[in-house]
């Protein structure tokens, strides 16, 4: 298998893009273009080859299809599927690591309680790759529909904003396969490590909710001191230091912009009263909450 790494701080641009539905007989020409071609399949069977390899695409199927090499349809079959032609500044590469290198981009990115800045990273994409769950690809042809309209609409700037769309896109493209990367092997040391992405995942979004470890049992279905201690292997930290950590620093972001008292932050911050917020606060920053505040505004 194949991917294709966006080269950091590119723009991918868009030279074509809609749906079509083929019927046969129809068969898709002999060609290599000097662009990028991403199909995402909705409905039916297109059959196509690429360099020395056959696909045969399916519903939930998405292909990023190379300008290095030549493809042609097989066989005459009926397909509905959307059509992205794009130009990019990206590169071919393979191996089993660049599995691992994106599992462990995304735990990174959970795991710390300071934001895990990827700009300085290159967006992976598998060249094909067919989910196990419609949900993924029905994001995908939302997108689609939603780049469709963006260059519909003539308006200052509608080009720009379709390509940003597409460098969008392709980062759901690039997430979802990593999700399912994820929780494709059934051992139990990966149920583990699944347990410990949803919870940081959970953390991420609803940090500011009452969270116990009662609650965080009924969510998971998992015995709480067994997964504080597969937590704490994996990140270094118990679960509550880290979600402390992770409450600490978005009240620090709150504090900076000096629009929110004290008892606001906290409340916002899932803590239920000022006083445990700047003890808690203390601990971690340093410093107080007030005299945080005063020395960054």
């Amino acid at each position: 298998m194949s991917y294709y790494k966006l080269k950091k701080g590119t723009l991918p641009s868009i030279s074509l893009i809609g749906s079509v539905t083929i019927h046969p007989p129809y068969v898709h020409i002999r060609r290599q273009l000097d662009e990028y071609v991403m199909y995402i399949i909705v409905n039916g069977e297109m059959q196509l080859k690429e360099n020395n390899t056959e696909y045969i695409l399916k519903q939930n199927d998405v292909i990023i299809l190379s300008p290095e090499y030549e493809h042609y349809g097989l066989e005459a079959t009926e397909c509905e599927y959307y059509y992205i032609h794009f130009r990019a500044d990206m590169e071919e590469i393979k191996g089993e690591s660049v599995k691992e290198k994106m599992v462990s981009d995304r735990f990174l990115s959970l795991k710390s309680e300071e934001s895990f800045d990827m700009r300085d990273k290159e967006v992976i994409l598998p060249n094909y790759y067919h989910f196990s769950t419609a949900a993924s690809v029905i994001n995908l042809i939302c997108r689609a529909g939603d780049i469709i309209a963006a260059g519909n609409d003539r308006r200052e700037y509608y080009a720009m904003k379709a390509d940003c769309m597409l460098l969008e896109m392709m980062i759901d493209f690039a997430r979802s396969y990593t999700s399912e990367l994820l929780f494709e092997t059934k051992t139990s040391s990966t149920k583990a490590s699944r347990k410990v992405f949803d919870l940081l995942n959970y953390f991420n979004s609803y940090y500011m909710e009452d969270i116990s470890g009662d609650s965080i049992e009924e969510l998971l279905g998992c015995n709480f001191d067994y997964l504080n201690r597969v937590f704490k292997q994996a990140t270094g930290k118990t679960i509550f230091n880290y979600l402390n950590e992770l409450r600490i620093v978005k009240a620090k972001k709150l504090l900076e912009n000096g629009l929110h008292s004290i008892s606001d932050v906290a409340e916002m911050t899932g803590f239920n009263d000022a006083y445990y917020f700047s003890k808690v606060f203390k601990k971690y920053a340093g410093t107080t909450p007030g005299r945080y505040s005063k020395s960054v505004l």
